[in-house]
C-alpha cells in the first residue's frame, strides 16, 4: 500500500514560520519530499503518517510543501493526538501507492453531547467533512464551527477499510450517542436485563413509532 518513506520531527502548525493554519487533514512536509515524488505519474498524493512504534497511523494530503531545509512536518493538533505525538517526535510518512476506495457511509461518535444540540449538526459535519480528503477508522477528529472545536470519533467506514477518500464522493453520516451521553435506567426495566448496558449500547426511544435519533 506504501511505497517510499520519510523520517520527520513533527511540530504543530504554530511553529509553522508561515503561521499557516492547517484543517481538515492537511500536513505541510519539506520542499524535498516533493523533489523525490514528482516524477511519479499521479494527479493526487495521498500519504500516511506513523508514529515511530508504527501503532498508531493516520491517513493525510500535503498541504503545502515548504521550501527549507528543515525536515519537519506539521500537522494539526487532533492528529498529532491521534498518533500519541509531542512536539520534534520522529515520524514516518509514508507515500500510498494505490488509490483509496471512496467512502460511501460513515459512523461518528461525538465526543460531547452538546455537538448534538446544534440544530444544524449534521450538515455542519458534513460541511467540515469537505476539508478533510480522507479519514482513518479508529481516530477522532476535530472540527470547529463559531469559535468553537468539537470533537468526533470515526467509528466505523463503508467499504470497510482502514482508510478511505472523501474526495468526490457522497457520504452518508450516521451519529451514535456522544461519549458523555447516560443512559437513564427505565421504570419498566426487566429485573432478568443487564443494566448497566455495555458501552456502546443503548436504548433508542420510540416517538411517534420511529426511532428516536440522538
Amino acid at each position: 500500500m506504501t511505497s517510499q518513506s520519510w523520517t520527520l520531527s513533527c511540530l504543530n502548525p504554530v511553529f509553522n514560520p508561515n503561521a499557516k493554519n492547517l484543517q481538515g487533514d492537511s500536513i505541510i512536509v519539506p520542499q524535498k519530499i516533493l523533489e523525490d515524488i514528482q516524477h511519479l505519474d499521479k494527479s493526487f498524493y495521498q500519504f500516511i503518517v506513523k508514529n515511530s512504534g508504527e501503532t498508531q497511523t493516520v491517513c493525510c494530503r500535503v498541504e503545502e510543501f515548504c521550501a527549507n531545509d528543515d525536515m519537519y512536518i506539521y500537522m494539526p493538533s487532533w492528529m498529532m493526538h491521534n498518533l500519541y505525538l509531542n512536539d520534534m517526535d520522529d515520524v514516518k510518512l509514508c507515500l500510498m501507492e494505490t488509490e483509496l476506495d471512496s467512502a460511501k457511509k460513515i459512523v461518528v461518535q461525538p465526543h460531547d453531547s452538546i455537538f448534538l444540540t446544534l440544530s444544524d449538526h449534521k450538515n455542519i459535519l458534513e460541511s467540515s467533512l469537505r476539508l478533510f480528503s480522507s479519514l482513518t477508522t479508529g481516530t477522532s477528529i476535530s472540527i470547529s464551527h463559531n469559535n468553537s472545536d468539537y470533537s468526533l470519533s470515526i467509528v466505523e467506514v463503508d467499504p470497510t477499510h482502514q482508510y478511505v477518500s472523501l474526495i468526490d464522493t457522497d457520504v452518508e453520516v450516521e451519529f451514535m450517542p456522544p461519549l458523555d451521553y447516560v443512559e437513564v435506567k427505565p421504570n419498566d426495566w426487566p429485573t432478568s436485563e443487564q443494566w448497566p448496558l455495555d458501552p456502546g449500547v443503548y436504548i433508542k426511544e420510540e416517538v411517534c413509532g420511529d426511532p428516536k435519533e440522538y
